[in-house]
């Protein structure tokens, strides 16, 4: 619903009157904050384990010992958590061991276990403003919503009518209109008092439009029962109220205004001291209650976000830059021992103020600090940002090149095929180094192969390769390879194994002894397309690979290997070797964090043991892979588990169960696309 529907009034008192009593969680998404990663998130899990606002530091102490106490099981992963609460904590090797596409999902999931070890009980997490969640909170949210239903969670996301978008596919939406003519007179009356005239109430319900935020301003702004007296809007209602504010406070709450909907009271303090002079003054705040909440110790926030746009639009473009200023640089003051503690921040008040120069600074360390905490979309925009600062300044034209790629890799890791390109595209007018050049044709190239124009991505590969098969460069050398490989996968993908192994061949004499991990992804490649090829064995491939990648601890590298050799074996009627392939697949995926390619072999194990007839092995197995592929939306492989569930307890003797699991999975194959497997 739209601003002022009741939204928060409605939710205030759903968990009022459940049925058990509710542990209320409160989130607040600020569009200030919305290129933050894990604002919003961070709130949630500081929330659950009882952490003070502290320097990263003393929050990291107390997130281990927190994990210590009641969640002993996630302090391997205490690094990911305190991504998400701003601390620092040591490394740990679980966490070093985990490949980086697989971060997220582990981080998901680990704050889920821990948020079920912390909440007793039900609860409630109320998501405020959810259209305004940072993008990386809005993935945990989503996250939690597919899972709530293991929880006795209730989550319950707030935002306006036409902004974003449900949090997950299935949900029960409860949009609130406006109120009818006759509800709407009826609150005009209850707020002007019943004397009011008839036309004159409809006069108000109209311009109002049936919200019942509006209803009340412009009722309580009456002075008279005169139509013509009536402001032309709420933001002129809303304006008129603030003038009638002291001139001191007035000042105050415009300037507030700029460090967005919620501030801290000691930095606006440090950062105005001549505006609010007396920050420690209980009457100054009394006097602004009715449009700022003070109820959380040192923060304060704006009731209404209206209040806040009125109150920021009333001040003059030039004051507005020189108070963004004062906050940026007193956030400088706080972070100048470790800046990307407050660079965020600093990105968008040093931007809002026109401070090209710092702006593209802090842009670039907020930037960097949210790729490496897999924050793609806030890296994007925090990026363009500071590439927007880079044309007023004497940039460095190879950081310019190193960011605007990043914007290209961003885009590429949130599916913005097209977005990707572009910026790849400006990325190649700009640098003509041979290398660079290679590179990006190759990311090109994937991009065109992923959206399924196999040909032009072959060009562009065939382009890249030729650039650097002139070049005298040695640093070449690896993106030589890395494109070999990339040709030999296009082959794979297109069922031509013979040039697959063509190319790996070639790939793997290129890099010899002095590129193991190009060796290794050749040899694992070349095994995995002599695999289907008749007559060849591609055994001795498989083991060369997986000796490479233990050398180089690669777990996603072992896993790959050792599930594809745990095929080889399968079909060569080897099967307790195919097991014990198989068992070392999932321990080395379930470390790297692949828990996808773990549920496939989680689930070849099932099938294994139910050919065998060891059925007591059978069915938790097939139920895990079968969890886990739900949850990774991977739709064929819950057909597959679904099917050999299906077999499985047509062996037991419960044919029912068996048929509406092969009913079910034949729905699965179809909505996939894959009637193959029908």
């Amino acid at each position: 619903g739209n601003p002022g529907m009741g939204k928060t009034r409605i939710v205030v008192e759903a968990v009022s009157q459940a049925d058990l009593p509710l542990r209320e969680i409160h989130i607040n998404c600020e569009r200030y904050e919305s290129a933050t990663p894990f604002h919003a998130a961070g709130q949630m899990l500081r929330s659950v384990l009882e952490l003070k606002d502290q320097d990263p530091d003393a929050t990291g102490a107390a997130l281990v010992e927190r994990l210590a106490a009641d969640a002993p099981g996630q302090l391997k992963w205490a690094p990911l958590i305190a991504d998400v609460v701003n601390g620092h904590v040591p490394a740990t090797p679980e966490v070093d061991s985990l490949a980086e596409d697989f971060r997220q999902s582990t981080l998901h999931s680990a704050a889920t276990d821990v948020m079920a070890a912390l909440i007793n009980g039900s609860a409630a997490l109320v998501i405020e403003d959810s259209h305004w969640a940072d993008e990386s909170s809005r993935l945990l949210f989503a996250h939690l919503a597919e899972h709530a239903a293991s929880h006795p969670w209730a989550i319950l996301a707030l935002r306006s009518a036409g902004e974003g978008s449900p949090l997950v596919d299935e949900v029960m939406e409860l949009e609130i209109g406006p109120l009818d003519q006759d509800a709407a007179v009826q609150l005009v009356t209850a707020v002007a008092g019943a004397a009011t005239p008839l036309p004159f109430a409809e006069e108000i319900a109209r311009r109002a439009g049936g919200n019942p935020f509006y209803i009340v301003e412009l009722a309580a702004a009456a002075h008279s029962f005169d139509a013509e007296e009536l402001p032309e809007s709420i933001e002129a209602v809303t304006l008129a109220r603030i003038d009638k504010l002291r001139q001191g406070d007035r000042r105050l709450l415009r300037y507030a205004s700029v460090f967005g909907e919620t501030f801290a009271i000691n930095l606006l303090a440090d950062a105005l001291p001549d505006v609010a002079p007396n920050v420690d003054d209980p009457a100054m705040w009394a006097r602004l209650d009715e449009f700022l909440d003070t109820s959380s110790i040192g923060k304060v926030r704006f009731r209404q976000m209206l209040v806040r746009d009125v109150a920021y639009a009333g001040l003059p473009f030039k004051r507005r830059a020189e108070v963004h200023l004062a906050i940026a640089e007193a956030l400088e003051r706080r972070g100048r021992r470790r800046p990307e503690r407050f660079a965020e921040a600093m990105s968008l008040h040093f931007d809002r103020a026109e401070d090209w120069e710092r702006s593209w600074t802090y842009s670039r360390i907020a930037g960097d600090r949210a790729v490496k905490k897999m924050a793609h979309a806030e890296a994007m925009r925090i990026y363009t940002r500071g590439l927007r600062a880079s044309e007023h300044v004497n940039a460095d034209p190879i950081e310019v090149a190193r960011i605007r790629e990043a914007v290209g890799d961003a885009a590429e890791h949130l599916g913005m095929t097209a977005e990707a390109d572009t910026a790849y595209d400006q990325c190649l007018a700009d640098d003509p180094e041979v290398v660079a050049q290679s590179r990006l044709l190759r990311k090109k190239a994937m991009l065109q192969v992923s959206t399924g124009d196999t040909e032009l991505g072959r060009q562009l590969l065939d382009d890249a390769l030729g650039r650097l098969e002139q070049a005298e460069d040695a640093d070449a050398a690896e993106d030589k390879l890395e494109t070999m490989i990339a040709i030999a996968g296009l082959h794979f993908r297109e069922g031509d194994y013979t040039s697959t192994v063509d190319w790996c061949t070639r790939a793997a004499e290129v890099a010899g002894n002095d590129h193991p991990r190009e060796l290794a992804h050749a040899l694992y490649m070349r095994s995995a397309a002599y695999s289907h090829l008749p007559g060849m064995d591609g055994l001795e491939d498989g083991s060369k690979a997986l000796a490479v990648f233990e050398e180089l601890n690669d777990l996603v590298g072992q896993t790959n290997v050792l599930n594809n050799m745990g095929y080889d074996a399968y079909y060569r009627g080897a099967w307790d070797e195919a097991v014990d392939l198989w068992s070392r697949s999932i321990e080395t995926g379930t470390q790297s964090g692949d828990i996808v390619r773990t549920a496939s072999s989680i689930h070849n194990l099932g099938e294994i043991f139910l050919d065998q007839g060891h059925y007591a092995d059978v069915e938790d197995r097939l139920n895990r892979a079968l969890r886990i592929w739900q949850g990774a939306g991977f739709a064929i492989g819950v057909g597959i588990a679904r099917a050999n569930l299906a077999r499985f307890f047509t062996r037991i003797g419960r044919l029912d169960v068996a048929g509406e699991l092969l009913d079910t999975a034949r729905d699965d194959f179809v909505d996939a696309g894959a009637e193959a497997y029908v």
